[in-house]
């Protein structure tokens, strides 16, 4: 796997060779139960060697750099093979459906939304298609041998989709704990009073300015509470209660007809 210094660059490197890994991983899972627990023509196996070839073409383009390239023919190549199966089976099969919702997924982490909206228009085309191809006799769909092919294909898809949600909710978590040192970092912290009922929501970053190192996430306590634990001076905390009296007067002035 190539190692840039770029941090977006490397970030989406790194969760293209994971979603590679995992597509790998469970194709070549698919590839060997099949013929155990369902017969199948061969033909059925086309869509996982293209994966395979798309597995081994994005790893030699991502070698020269060109990442977005690489992205690109990575997701070009599983779609062909997902069309392939969709024009084979005349769109009758549950295994594709399942599929294409992970190539959906796939595009939207690698390419963006937009990526996912055109593949996503796209394989509707071409579903209504081969159902038309079908309707019309061009196509004549392998008949099923049974539910366990399906159930075998869904649950392979299943847990792709498993690995790729893990993706995505890692990166959302480790936006935030980023962001959450560099509030640290700029001594940053933010708490929030309700003035019905004199509760004090401190964030996790002030807790930390406060001297709790350990703190795990935002803490709800009353004002009295957090006066008596940190205002010493008996002056300070009569100032303190008379400006929320008077801020609360004017509010219910302002709320007055």
């Amino acid at each position: 796997m190539p190692v840039f210094s770029d941090t977006e660059k490397d970030f989406s490197v790194r969760l293209m060779y994971g979603i590679m890994l995992a597509c790998g991983v469970v194709v070549l899972s698919y590839r060997i139960l099949h013929p155990i627990f369902a017969e199948k023509p061969k033909a059925i196996y086309t869509a996982p060697y293209l994966v395979s070839v798309a597995i081994i073409v994005c790893h030699l383009i991502a070698k020269s750099g060109r990442i977005l390239l690489a992205a690109h023919v990575l997701i070009g190549i599983e779609w062909l093979a997902a069309f392939s199966v969709m024009l084979r089976e005349g769109a009758t099969q549950t295994v594709v459906f399942p599929f294409c919702l992970i190539l959906i997924l796939i595009s939207a982490l690698l390419l963006g939304i937009r990526a996912a909206y055109f593949y996503s228009f796209l394989s509707i085309v071409v579903g209504i298609t081969s159902a038309y191809l079908v309707q019309i006799e061009v196509i004549r769909p392998v008949a099923s041998t049974g539910p366990w092919s399906s159930l075998l294909g869904e649950i392979c898809s299943f847990i792709l989709v498993a690995i790729l949600m893990k993706y995505t909710l890692l990166g959302f978590k480790t936006v935030k704990t980023e962001l959450s040192e560099v509030q640290r970092y700029a001594k940053l912290g933010g708490w929030s009073l309700n003035m019905q009922t004199l509760e004090l929501v401190l964030s996790k970053e002030y807790q930390y300015l406060l001297g709790y190192d350990d703190a795990k996430e935002s803490k709800t306590l009353h004002l009295s509470t957090f006066l008596n634990a940190y205002v010493f001076d008996e002056e300070d905390k009569a100032r303190i209660l008379d400006i929320l009296a008077k801020s609360r007067t004017q509010k219910e002035l302002r709320i007055a007809p």
